[in-house]
C-alpha cells in the first residue's frame, strides 16, 4: 500500500498541466451511509461488518473508506496482529505494520504512526469485499481521518496495469456491503471517511488545474491542494475497535452513558423513552457501583443488558445495540460480577 501511495503521488505530480481539465470542481460527497453491525465468536474476537450506501445525489462515486483505529501512545501490550482472522494476503509481511512496509523500507507502518500521528495502531484483521483491498495504513493528505486507519480500497492504478484486476467503486445509488473489521477489543464511536477516486477524477480532467500539485510547489501549497482533494470526501462516524482506557466499573459506566448520548445525536436511538429508560438503568448501576453496593448493581446492569437485547430496530440501531450491550456485559464480568461474590 506505501508503494501505491508513492506511485499514486508521483503520477500526480506528473501529470502534465493543460486547458482540459475542469475549472470548476466536482461536489464533495454528501449523506454516505454506513450500517455497522458487531458479532463475537468463540474465540472472543469481534467482528465489525459494514455497508455502504452511496447516495444518488451525489455525483462521486466512492472508492476509499477509512476507519480510525488508533490508541493513545501510552497503550502498552496492544493484542494481536498474528492471531486476528484476516484476509490470507493480508498476514503476509509487507501489510504487517509492525515490519517494513516494503523491501528496503526503512520504517514501519506503526513507527511511521507513532512518528507522523503520535499513536500507535489498534491491532485488527480485515476482509475487503471482491474488487476491493484493505491493509492498516497511517492518515495521509487525500483523507479527512488523520489518524493509523483500517482503509479499503479499489485498486483503481492497478487495473490500467493488470488485466486481471477490475475496480468497482460504489456509484451514486449503489450499496456495498462485506467491509469487515476483526479485533479483541469491544466497541467505541470512531470516525471514518469516504472518498473518490482521485486518481480517475485527474484522467477524466474533472479537477481544476490549480488543484493538481506540481515539482514546484512549497510544502505549504501542497498541503492546501491535499486540503482541498481531502474535502471532496464525507467525515461522519461508526462504530469499530476501541482502545481500553477505563480503569475501573465507574468509569466504564460513565463511557457507556456516554456512547449513550452520542448515540442519540448520531440517530442510533430513535426512541426517547426507550433510551431514558436505559439511562436511569445506568445511572442507577453507576450510583450502586460508587456505594460498593455490587449485588444490587448485577441484578440492575441484567435487567439493561436484557432489555438491549429485546430491543426493536425502531427503539435502537445495530450500533446502539453493539455498544451498550457488548461494553455493558464487559461492565458486568470485568467489574460488576467479579466483586459481587
Amino acid at each position: 500500500m506505501k508503494n501505491r501511495s508513492l506511485f499514486i503521488i508521483l503520477l500526480w505530480a506528473s501529470m502534465p498541466a493543460g486547458s482540459g481539465y475542469g475549472q470548476v470542481p466536482p461536489p464533495p460527497l454528501q449523506g454516505v451511509q454506513i450500517r455497522a453491525e458487531v458479532t463475537r465468536d468463540d474465540r472472543g474476537v469481534f467482528w465489525y461488518t459494514y455497508t455502504v450506501t452511496n447516495p444518488p445525489s451525489n455525483a462521486l462515486e466512492i472508492a476509499l473508506m477509512a476507519i480510525d483505529m488508533s490508541a493513545p501512545m501510552s497503550m502498552t501490550d496492544l493484542c494481536c496482529w498474528g492471531k486476528l482472522p484476516s484476509s490470507s494476503w493480508y498476514t503476509t509481511e509487507w501489510r504487517n505494520p509492525t515490519t517494513p512496509s516494503c523491501s528496503g523500507c526503512s520504517i514501519s507502518g506503526e513507527k511511521f504512526a507513532i512518528r507522523d500521528f503520535k499513536a500507535k495502531y489498534l491491532p485488527f484483521g480485515v476482509f475487503a469485499p471482491e474488487h476491493w483491498d484493505g491493509a492498516p495504513i497511517a492518515g495521509g493528505g487525500e483523507i479527512l481521518v488523520h489518524n493509523p486507519t483500517a482503509r479499503f480500497s479499489t485498486p483503481s492504478l492497478l487495473a490500467g496495469l493488470l488485466s486481471d484486476i477490475v475496480a468497482k467503486p460504489i456509484y451514486p445509488g449503489q450499496t456495498l456491503g462485506g467491509f469487515k473489521v476483526t479485533s479483541y477489543y469491544l466497541p467505541g464511536i470512531r470516525d471514518v471517511s469516504f472518498h473518490p477516486d482521485v486518481t480517475r477524477l485527474q484522467e477524466e480532467n474533472r479537477l481544476p488545474e490549480d488543484w493538481l500539485t506540481s515539482s514546484v510547489d512549497s510544502d505549504e501549497q501542497i498541503r492546501e491542494k491535499e486540503d482541498k482533494i481531502a474535502h471532496l470526501g464525507y467525515l461522519t462516524q461508526t462504530v469499530g475497535p476501541r482502545p481500553p482506557t477505563e480503569r475501573s466499573g465507574v468509569e466504564l459506566t460513565d463511557l457507556i452513558l456516554e456512547f449513550l448520548d452520542r448515540g442519540i445525536a448520531l440517530g442510533w436511538l430513535p426512541d426517547a423513552g426507550w433510551r431514558e429508560a436505559r439511562r436511569q438503568q445506568l445511572q442507577r448501576v453507576r450510583d450502586l457501583l460508587v456505594q460498593e453496593n455490587y449485588t444490587e448493581a448485577e441484578a440492575v446492569l441484567n435487567d439493561f443488558l436484557q432489555a438491549v437485547v429485546q430491543g426493536t430496530p425502531q427503539q435502537r440501531s445495530s450500533e446502539a445495540y453493539a455498544l451498550l450491550y457488548f461494553n455493558g456485559e464487559a461492565l458486568l464480568e470485568g467489574w460488576v460480577r467479579a466483586w459481587s461474590r
